[in-house]
């Protein structure tokens, strides 16, 4: 009787080391398996949330600067015998420190019933008679990674502040949509013949740049997550139009958007 209770006793006793290891090493297995998933859709997370970021801030970049680009070379409605050209270099440096272009768009606003003023790109109001030449003026200030705007008059005067209208831009990139036979009463047309920087656009027989055969302009815009850490460290490498490469290798997201013009310009 008394071995039979102490064989019972025996069958009795817990876990053995090996049967210990072993569920150690299956629960860690486990963990790290589940830690693993968890990582990883947080990478992802934040991936997205970086490619969210710099999609919404192209497309915003993109539709502000469209409002501008459609009324450019637009003449008075008052006065006949105001006229503008489409786009001008002359006012600033067309190209900044870093080698991003600097697109200055001029037109002739429609008067303003009441109060005569019109509002420049940044925002404040300045006064206007139906007249004057307007030139807004887009470039990128590259230390702080923001699409700027400054408005001036036909001859250069400043109308408004410098002012930031978009962050998360690191990049912008301007081509003309050249024509080389104008449109004019005897004949010719508006078909864009090349696409050129601001540089190569030929002069015209008074010595000055021939913006009057430019019918387009293609912008191409390079925008990245206002996080610093969204991927994982890659070597990223872009071509905007005709820029040199853009070499990068860090964990930041970034988008490229070129987007084509057309627009009157009939002067």
């Amino acid at each position: 009787m008394m071995n039979k209770n102490l064989v019972n006793m025996h069958k009795q006793q817990g876990f053995t080391l090996v049967e210990l290891m072993i569920t150690l090493v299956l629960a860690l297995l486990i963990s790290y398996g589940i830690a693993q998933v968890l990582i990883s859709s947080n990478r992802s997370s934040v991936t997205s949330d970086g490619l969210s970021q710099a999609q919404e801030t192209g497309r915003f970049a993109q539709s502000y600067l469209a409002e501008y680009i459609r009324k450019a070379g637009q003449d008075s409605i008052q006065d006949a015998s105001i006229t503008t050209l489409a786009f001008s270099g002359a006012s600033v440096d067309n190209l900044n420190a870093a080698g991003s272009d600097r697109l200055a768009i001029r037109y002739v606003p429609e008067a303003p019933i009441a109060p005569a003023t019109i509002q420049t790109c940044s925002g404040d109001n300045t006064a206007f008679d139906g007249t004057q030449v307007i030139e807004h003026h887009f470039w990128v200030d590259t230390n702080n990674n923001n699409l700027m705007c400054q408005s001036f008059d036909g001859a250069g005067v400043v109308l408004s502040a410098a002012q930031a209208i978009a962050s998360g831009i690191e990049a912008m990139h301007v081509l003309y949509g050249y024509a080389d036979a104008e449109l004019t009463a005897s004949g010719g047309q508006r078909n864009v013949s090349r696409y050129i920087n601001r540089n190569d656009i030929p002069n015209n027989g008074a010595g000055n740049t021939d913006w009057q055969k430019v019918y387009a302009v293609r912008i191409a815009i390079m925008t990245r997550s206002l996080n610093d850490f969204t991927t994982e460290q890659r070597r990223q490498r872009y071509v905007l139009l005709d820029s040199p490469v853009y070499d990068f290798t860090d964990s930041i997201s970034r988008q490229v958007f070129n987007t084509t013009y057309i627009i009157e310009n009939f002067n």
